[in-house]
């Protein structure tokens, strides 16, 4: 059942059944497929020793750093922005849906998810390779619909 929702146009709150708002028409607001999704950058990488994991250490906002464990092929170079998904949000893996959790991979803590071209739903790109963003996209935004 989809939860109650708040008008942007007059600030009545409606149900979550209801498709406009009640008082003026307005039509709900769509969620973006993205919630959740940022455009990070890379601070660091350090390889796990005995596994062939990685600790990405990425830089999501101002204020915030993650750090996510993956598998991925991940080089720390000057200014490379790549996407992650972060705690709470919504991942499709082989047509499932995932939330992503904090979680510990290879005795580490991970605080996401690094996200590839068929997660963001891009033409080409393969599942698993993570997606990388010219430095023109800023840090902490939502990635852009297709492939720029």
């Amino acid at each position: 059942m989809p939860s109650d929702w708040v008008c942007d146009e007059c600030e009545q709150e409606n149900t979550g059944d209801d498709a406009e708002c009640v008082a003026c028409e307005n039509p709900r607001p769509t969620a973006s497929p993205y919630a959740g999704y940022k455009v990070a950058r890379v601070v660091g990488v350090e390889a796990i020793p005995k596994t062939k994991l990685r600790a990405v250490k990425v830089q999501v906002d101002d204020a915030t750093e993650l750090t996510i464990v993956t598998n991925a092929r991940v080089d720390a170079g000057e200014e490379r922005h790549i996407v992650v998904a972060t705690i709470g949000s919504t991942v499709t893996i082989d047509g499932e849906e995932v939330e992503v959790k904090k979680a510990t991979v290879g005795g580490r803590k991970s605080e996401g998810m690094l996200v590839d071209a068929p997660m963001l739903g891009w033409k080409g790109g393969a599942a698993g390779a993570a997606v990388f963003l010219p430095n023109t996209f800023a840090i902490g935004s939502e990635p852009p619909a297709s492939r720029p």
